[in-house]
């Protein structure tokens, strides 16, 4: 059964792991950006696992490209077989974009529905 996120405290997404849909782990949810207007998760915040060297680099991952249940825990839906997680936007972990920028959503948007399942 799937569960909401409305069913999650901080706490519960806040380090947990972000997997692929072969259950292989992609990195932590460092964490999340709740969209004002909706009250809403519009991004996890994924520290990669393995992914860059020395640079602490952070990637901003859609909610809609994330599925959640108590079995699994948070998976990442995208196809995992032509999908790059090193080509995907990131920032420093001290400077963040301005995730409110139309470009900077553009972006990462585009990104990750072009490995849609």
């Amino acid at each position: 059964m799937r569960s909401t996120i409305s069913e999650l405290a901080a706490t519960d997404i806040i380090d947990s792991v972000l997997k692929n849909s072969n259950s292989q782990s992609l990195g932590i949810i460092f964490d999340f950006v709740v969209n004002s207007e909706t009250s809403k998760i519009e991004y996890y915040i994924l520290e990669p696992s393995g992914f860059f060297d020395l640079e602490r680099k952070l990637l901003a991952v859609p909610s809609d490209v994330v599925s959640y249940t108590r079995e699994y825990g948070f998976t990442l839906d995208v196809d995992t077989d032509s999908f790059d997680l090193e080509e995907a936007p990131s920032f420093h972990e001290d400077n963040w974009p301005n995730i409110a920028d139309p470009s900077f959503k553009k972006e990462v948007k585009s990104f990750y529905s072009a490995f849609l399942n």
